[in-house]
């Protein structure tokens, strides 16, 4: 059974029904796609809709999944609309964690006659159990941290500042073949250890998160 499959049978997402993914890390899970869009699936059909900068990513990193490329005057939404169109879907699940109340008004405008409903975290549950390439990856980034944690040991020194450290770590987990952070690193000692960043505070950029529309 594939993720998308275990997904339509742990939502009961019924022959008429869809599924719109906006999350990252969802979209990745499910297709093995690393940029930017949605991914709009049901019984019988699956697709990514992303710009004409992520078109041949798309292709190459999720076969066998539909790609459909927005355009001035057609956006995300307005593709899946076209897409549960033609597989006859008259309800769709969605992330209302990740969708703002904007968007969801948007949604529900473009989306007339589907009948939207709260997936609540389901690709989330199934991705709880992990399989064996998941397993693989994390033995592999635990031995990447570690590799890197103890080459960072000799230079950690007096006079060494938490930036320059978290710099240090940030490159040897790259060279040690890491694709990139799960998150910002965080390096505190002395004086700044009950400190939680060391560095400057920025805010969370959310351009390109609810432009699917």
């Amino acid at each position: 059974m594939t993720r998308i499959e275990k997904v339509l049978a742990k939502a009961n997402v019924a022959a008429h029904e869809g599924v719109i993914i906006h999350k990252p890390s969802n979209i990745f899970y499910l297709s093995g796609y690393t940029g930017e869009g949605i991914l709009v699936f049901g019984h019988g059909f699956k697709a990514i809709i992303t710009d004409f900068r992520y078109t041949e990513q798309a292709e190459n990193q999720a076969p066998g999944f539909q790609v459909l490329m927005v355009g001035k005057g057609l956006s995300h939404i307005m593709l899946a609309k076209k897409v549960f169109d033609e597989n006859a879907v008259t309800a769709a699940y969605f992330e209302d964690d990740e969708i703002n109340v904007r968007a969801f008004r948007k949604m529900e405008e473009v989306l007339n006659g589907i009948t939207l409903s709260p997936i609540n975290n389901v690709p989330e549950q199934v991705r709880r159990i992990k399989d064996e390439g998941e397993i693989a990856a994390i033995e592999e980034a635990c031995n990447i941290s570690c590799q890197a944690f103890e080459a960072l040991l000799p230079h950690i020194k007096p006079g060494i500042t938490e930036k320059q450290l978290q710099i240090i770590l940030d490159n040897l987990l790259l060279e040690k073949g890491a694709d990139g952070l799960a998150f910002s690193t965080i390096v505190a000692s002395g004086e700044n250890g009950s400190l939680p960043l060391c560095h400057s505070w920025q805010p969370r950029n959310s351009a390109g998160r609810y432009d699917h529309l």
